[in-house]
């Protein structure tokens, strides 16, 4: 029997198929696969090693397939520990490696040419070897929280690559002219770490990414492009997170195209915005932001389904929300607020209202909650005042 149909019986997962495939291997005295079955016997040493005390070996190959073929590996210090993964080269397509001490990639996963994801978090790597960039069927590739601040430009070579997170790496960052040549890249997360937000004069070739649909930026000056966003014609996500906005103004035709915002620690002052620049939107998220600045006209948000308002001081619930006739979901957070108003009766698709507020003003003792429950009678509501 072939080592590939042997494999395909233990990657089922399934413990009759698991064991006949041991026995058949050992009765064909099929030398490969015993090798294989014993280095997933010491994958599962490693793992039980590291807190997984009752884990098995059943499920040690669940877990791995179900994260699509990928491993997982955190908090190591020794990078000789993981030579237990090196007959996995031909099989796994995914790799994460997270909080280790690792200065550089290690050297075990050289030869593992087949990966599509790899993805590194709140690690010490300082150095990536040339052997990684041999890798170039990677279609997602995560740096995030190490200290690297110039991005290789040899991630360029990643040809298939679809998305890109090279996010709290430093306090700067530095692009490669050649990020344009990442033409099949769909999302893409950019940031650094501290205050204050730098400018970087790269950041504008994004805009030559026209198959981007996700961007995500924090702590960054994007002045210089907040009013080019049109030049990204698929883009339908936006997130961005402690980023200087230029308040002088924001075009709101800018975000024409997208179906979900997301704005976080950012200052919002004079952004122009009309319903029909909001038309396409489904979610919206701001949190931690002064919206006085912003002003939404009363042209309904058709298609806005999801609005999430967290640890903001409001004169009032925005007008855009009783707008919204198909929102559904409605998420209220540490909000600062006066009171709410019946043209929340209008929401008459809302199925869920989570709604966390502080200051209320309380008329005549009338609790707020039986209200909500008037206006809102379709509504599941998670209600606390404080």
């Amino acid at each position: 029997m072939e080592l590939e149909k042997l494999k395909e019986l233990f990657y089922s997962a399934d413990k009759p198929n698991m064991k006949l495939s041991i026995e058949l291997a050992k009765s064909m005295g099929h030398q490969p696969f015993v090798d294989f079955y014993n280095q997933w016997l010491e994958i599962l040493k490693f793992y039980q090693s590291r807190g997984a005390k009752n884990y098995s070996l059943i499920d040690c190959v669940e877990t791995f397939k179900e994260r699509g073929n990928s491993i997982y590996i955190g908090d190591v210090k020794d990078a000789n520990l993981l030579d237990c993964f090196r007959l996995l080269a031909d099989d796994c397509l995914g790799i994460t490696l997270a909080n280790t001490t690792f200065e550089t990639l290690p050297e075990v996963f050289q030869s593992f040419k087949q990966l599509k994801s790899a993805k590194f978090y709140k690690n010490c790597i300082k150095k990536i070897p040339n052997w990684f960039y041999e890798l170039t069927d990677l279609e997602t590739l995560i740096f995030e929280n190490n200290p690297i601040w110039i991005m290789p430009a040899e991630f360029t070579k990643f040809k298939k690559l679809k998305e890109l997170t090279f996010n709290h790496q430093m306090v700067s960052l530095v692009l490669p002219p050649q990020i344009v040549d990442l033409q099949q890249l769909e999302s893409l997360n950019l940031g650094v770490n501290y205050v204050p937000q730098p400018k970087i004069k790269e950041l504008s070739l994004i805009l030559q990414l026209k198959k981007l649909k996700n961007l995500s930026l924090t702590y960054l000056d994007i002045s210089d492009i907040q009013n080019q966003l049109h030049q990204l014609p698929a883009l339908r996500s936006l997130s961005l997170s402690n980023c200087k906005i230029d308040g002088r103004q924001l075009n709101g035709s800018e975000l024409r195209t997208l179906e979900s915002l997301s704005i976080t620690n950012c200052e919002i002052n004079n952004w122009q915005i009309t319903g029909a620049d909001l038309s396409r939107l489904e979610h919206l998220e701001i949190n931690n932001c002064n919206i006085d600045g912003l002003q939404i006209d009363d042209t309904e948000l058709i298609n806005l389904k999801t609005v999430t308002l967290e640890y903001m001081k409001l004169k009032a619930l925005p007008s855009f929300v009783a707008n919204s006739p198909n929102l559904e979901e409605l998420y209220l957070r540490s909000i600062k607020i006066p009171g709410f108003s019946p043209d929340l009766a209008k929401l008459t698709k809302l199925t869920y209202a989570d709604i966390r507020v502080y200051s209320l003003v309380y008329e005549d003792d009338e609790d707020w909650l039986p209200k909500l429950e008037k206006w809102l009678p379709n509504a599941s509501i998670n209600f606390d005042a404080y």
